[in-house]
């Protein structure tokens, strides 16, 4: 179960996953009633344990415990862990911009990528997109509530084996390079994000609003194409003040 916003789910997620946003399950800053949340969880089947996933570990804590109070058995994983357990993409990061640096409140950040050498094969010489795996510990049986998708443990690694209904690269996946700016704090803890659009064969280019408290955060850069990703982390510091 993909946990995070909605518009941040559909730049990219884990193949099969369902989208329920953290903030569905909240009543202000508290979590529904049971009742309450039979209604959002009724698509998942109670005796298949559900894995749970969102950018931050409090977000995916407090949905864990929601899928506990109604009786489902849940297991926290993180989209960080999956992005770095994907095939990667054969691309280099040449340079990176934010302007202006130092930026204000509530101001906009101009953010441009410049990718060395993208060669991409085509996706009708692309392999198999081996079937994703993922750890969950103290993972018994996995599963989750979507038709479209199917999970199963090896009891000797501990691993949990996710898969989608899709067979081959050139049915599912789109041929295009996408390209988005991921700003974070200190903590890793994700304080936003923006899609890039590609200006030339090399360069992706992007607005982020810093609506943010002030501090110096992280530019990281996440490329994806084919079902191969690449992320480049910490690549730039992008102070905000007061103003």
């Amino acid at each position: 179960m993909d946990a995070r916003a909605a518009e941040v789910a559909e730049m990219a997620s884990i193949p099969g996953s369902v989208n329920i946003p953290a903030e569905t399950i909240l009543e202000g800053d508290q979590i529904r009633g049971t009742t309450d949340l039979e209604e959002i969880f009724k698509d998942l089947d109670k005796d298949r344990p559900v894995v749970v996933f969102t950018n931050t570990g409090v977000n995916a804590a407090v949905f864990w415990f929601a899928l506990e109070m109604t009786g489902r058995d849940a297991m926290l994983y993180s989209w960080r862990n999956w992005l770095e357990n994907q095939p990667t993409l054969d691309l280099e990061l040449a340079e990176a911009t934010a302007d202006p640096i130092p930026v204000n409140f509530g101001e906009s950040v101009r953010i441009a990528v410049t990718f060395e050498n993208p060669i991409f094969q085509s996706l009708e010489d692309a392999p198999e997109v081996a079937e994703p795996k993922l750890t969950v510990l103290g993972c018994v049986s996995c599963g989750f509530g979507s038709p479209q998708s199917f999970a199963s443990l090896d009891s000797t690694t501990g691993t949990v084996r996710i898969g989608s209904s899709a067979s081959k690269p050139s049915e599912a996946l789109q041929d295009v390079l996408k390209c988005t700016a991921i700003i974070s704090d200190r903590d890793g803890t994700e304080a936003g994000r923006t899609n890039l659009l590609r200006t030339t064969k090399e360069k992706y280019v992007g607005v982020w609003d810093a609506d943010v408290e002030s501090g110096v955060y992280s530019l990281n850069i996440l490329a994806s194409r084919s079902g191969f990703t690449r992320y480049f982390q910490d690549v730039l510091d992008i102070e905000v003040a007061d103003g």
